[in-house]
């Protein structure tokens, strides 16, 4: 075993695998987050073991970043096959690229980490406690990412470091991460690996180096403790909507050969979703729940929409008089408002060439009570590949888009450029502090409707909307953000009561994915104190409370099954405190630490043994002594006992 760990090029592909299994532990489903620190000590390990070789040092990052993604996100191998339509070894070969481009942060460090071990940089008094997790939260917020999981994730699964998150974000979460895990290493003597006595902690100066990491980590706990106590404590007392959540488990939007027939899709709007519907609402009736908000998740209905005009009529993946039907009949069951999602469409005049070119927006509508629109919204962050082509405007002039996978361009999205927040009513006992709510509509209004559709939109027309306030819709990958979230409560003079986040994980099969998308989300909630209501189309949904608790449901699971028909409702907390620390500074707070290592250089050194000239007598070498004759002999220096 020595000699096996003596050879650099083995010991880092054994460290990097543990690294892999230890950090997809931390994460969901397995959520194990004490061996988060165990995946630093590893980095710090080989990184400072090799800090002589920037080569050895990039090799074991990439490394590390390529078992990351092995054990944690192999699922991605089944979206290139599914969802590109590409052969298993082409997306295998795909993959080993891609861990290396979307990981370059965890390189980076294994650099920046050998780099400031060298005794040359030493020289500048730069404490390595604060230098790493500053460094670590600029990686994390400079080096791009699909699947943007952050270092501060890795701890975010203790509930009581999690609940700094209000004051840092998942960022904060991240620095102090690398720093008591640095502190931990440290302790350790940097070799995690050699036997622990008790003895070395009885020494003074261990714990001299140790106590200002033991008292992070303890206050952190005890603070986090109150903090989470007192937040489960204060959402009993407040308001709460009931929402609905329907997981139809819809099929696909393939493109091509593989496309989903109507007679499929007919079949899920017209069977599937109207019985779980009736389904809820015997449930709700028997438990005398009043059912405010009816939540269908993204691609509940493939390819169609409900926006009717010129436009979306002569389309063949256009308007759908069955799909509108469908939110009028839930509208009408629930007294309720129905949020979905649907493809918009639109036109603009390209300013080059002065053409008209349809847009087409990954939307989301909400349908009030009343039978009328109430509000849209597009998507802004859109998925590289799956839902944006990058530089598409060159590969159409070059005619090189014909190399991409039709299923690949077939999806592509115009981004929207609107913090909209959605309007909702509420049948509880809560203010309306809503004024008039005002709205572009995607519908022409004097479209020919069914006799089905006029039927429904009389009976809903004899009912008022009296909005009581907004919810913050997301869809897909948006609630990973915390910037972006952030963006919505500064946006708007309104700050929204909770917020509602749709997607499609069906594209992942049954993979860790959808565990990992809704546990990498959960910290919003935190971070602005406003529950989180995850529907998706084929699992896993839930709701997170303002703790960051996945809570139980008031009808169905707490968390759905993975492609299953289910449905659930959430009676959510409507927080309307004032922003949290984290809302109104974002990562401003990185200032503090930056500033403090930029003037550390710049104090004044401490010079070794002053005020004591026998200490100073003996590091200077052997000491003079002087004779009467006025001779000088040589004293040997006074010898230290081995303590034995």
């Amino acid at each position: 075993m020595k000699q096996f760990w003596k050879s650099p090029f083995q010991s880092m592909v054994f460290s990097s695998v543990v690294f892999g299994i230890l950090s997809t532990l931390s994460l969901e489903p397995f959520n194990a987050p004490l061996v988060a620190y165990f995946c630093l000590w590893i980095l710090f390990y080989q990184s400072r073991r090799n800090s002589q070789s920037i080569g050895r040092l990039i090799w074991f990052g990439l490394l590390a970043a390529f078992f990351l993604c092995v054990f944690a996100f192999y699922w991605t191998i089944h979206l290139f096959t599914v969802y590109g339509g590409l052969p298993l070894y082409l997306a295998v070969f795909i993959f080993i690229p891609y861990t290396f481009l979307l990981n370059l942060k965890i390189p980076f460090l294994t650099v920046f980490i050998g780099v400031i071990h060298r005794k040359g940089v030493r020289k500048y008094r730069l404490p390595a406690l604060i230098l790493l997790p500053t460094a670590a939260v600029l990686l994390d917020l400079i080096l791009p990412q699909v699947f943007s999981w952050y270092w501060g994730n890795l701890l975010a699964g203790n509930p009581y470091y999690a609940q700094l998150a209000e004051y840092g974000g998942v960022h904060g979460l991240t620095f102090l991460y690398f720093f008591l895990a640095y502190g931990s290493f440290k302790l350790l003597k940097g070799n995690p690996l050699r036997p622990l006595y008790w003895k070395r902690f009885q020494r003074r100066y261990v714990w001299k180096a140790a106590w200002p990491v033991a008292a992070v980590a303890v206050l952190g706990l005890v603070f986090g403790f109150w903090k989470k106590s007192s937040i489960e404590s204060m959402q009993s007392s407040l308001p709460h909507a009931q929402v609905l959540t329907i997981q139809p488990d819809s099929p696909l939007e393939k493109s091509g050969e593989h496309e989903v027939g109507w007679n499929a899709i007919r079949t899920v709007m017209q069977e599937t979703i109207p019985h779980l519907a009736r389904k809820a609402r015997k449930e709700a009736t028997a438990k005398d729940i009043d059912v405010d908000l009816v939540v269908l998740p993204e691609s509940a209905v493939p390819y169609y929409t409900t926006q009717d005009n010129v436009l979306t009529r002569a389309l063949r993946f256009g308007y759908r008089p069955e799909y509108e039907e469908l939110v009028l009949q839930l509208a009408d069951m629930f007294d309720a408002e129905v949020f979905f999602n649907q493809n918009a469409f639109g036109l603009h005049r390209d300013e080059r060439t002065g053409q008209v070119r349809p847009d087409v927006f990954n939307s989301s509508e909400i349908f009030g009570r009343d039978g009328k629109r109430k509000g849209h919204y597009h998507k802004q962050v859109l998925i590289a590949f799956g839902e944006q082509i990058p530089y598409a405007e060159f590969l159409d002039e070059t005619g090189l888009i014909n190399l991409v996978p039709e299923s690949i361009r077939y999806s592509r999205f115009r981004a929207g450029k609107l913090y909209t927040l959605l309007p909702y009513q509420s049948n509880g006992k809560f203010d309306s502090t809503v004024g008039p709510i005002a709205y572009s509509p995607l519908s022409d209004p004097n479209s020919i409707k069914t006799d089905a559709i006029r039927k429904l939109t009389d009976r809903l027309s004899n009912r008022t909307f009296k909005p009581v306030g907004y919810f913050l819709p997301l869809i897909c990958y948006e609630v990973l953000s915390p910037a972006y979230v952030r963006d919505f409560f500064n946006a708007n003079a309104a700050n929204p009561d909770f917020m509602v986040n749709i997607t499609q994980d069906k594209w992942y099969g049954k993979t860790v994915e959808s565990f990992q998308h809704f546990e990498l989300g959960r910290l919003r909630a935190i971070e602005t104190r406003r529950a989180i209501v995850r529907s998706t189309n084929s699992g896993v949904s839930g709701m997170i409370d303002l703790a960051g608790n996945y809570a139980p449901a008031e009808v169905g699971a707490t968390l759905t099954g993975q492609e299953t028909t289910e449905y659930q409702i959430f009676s959510v907390p409507v927080n309307r405190a004032s922003d949290t620390i984290y809302v109104q500074i974002g990562d401003w707070w990185l200032i503090v630490p930056l500033l403090l290592l930029l003037g550390l250089p710049f104090l004044p050194r401490r010079r070794k043994g002053k005020g004591n000239s026998s200490t100073a007598a003996t590091a200077a070498g052997p000491a003079k002594v002087q004779m009467p004759e006025g001779k000088t002999i040589r004293r040997p220096p006074t010898r230290r006992r081995s303590g034995k």
